[in-house]
């Protein structure tokens, strides 16, 4: 299977950013990351903690932005992302256990790509 980066851009969200990248960082193989566009200017201190902490255990690559702009933060996020697969995710979800499977195997079936 290709490598994915998935990308989170974020912006003013708190416990809910947390779960979601918990939720993530499950699915996540080796060569795959986890990309944090975050935007927000300043967090809960619990938040801070916990992204610190995912970004220490390489869990999340964790990019801070000082302008919020989705436009931006989407561009430095492809320009950063290590992966041959960008998959583009919302801050606040939760993700079913076959969610990047899937979405390599649609790409494989779309001719995106091939291995």
């Amino acid at each position: 299977m290709a490598s994915i980066s998935v990308i989170v851009p974020t912006y003013k969200r708190e416990a809910v950013l947390v779960d979601s990248l918990t939720h993530l960082a499950r699915l996540v193989k080796v060569g795959d990351e986890i990309l944090v566009i975050d935007q927000t200017p300043e967090h809960e201190p619990a938040t801070t903690n916990a992204l610190q902490k995912m970004c220490t255990d390489g869990i999340i690559r964790w990019y801070k932005r000082s302008r919020p702009s989705q436009n931006e933060a989407m561009n430095v996020s492809a320009m950063l992302a290590r992966a041959e697969i960008l998959l583009f995710l919302d801050d606040d979800i939760v993700p079913f256990d076959d969610l990047l499977e899937v979405r390599c195997l649609a790409m494989r079936c779309q001719g995106c790509f091939v291995h």
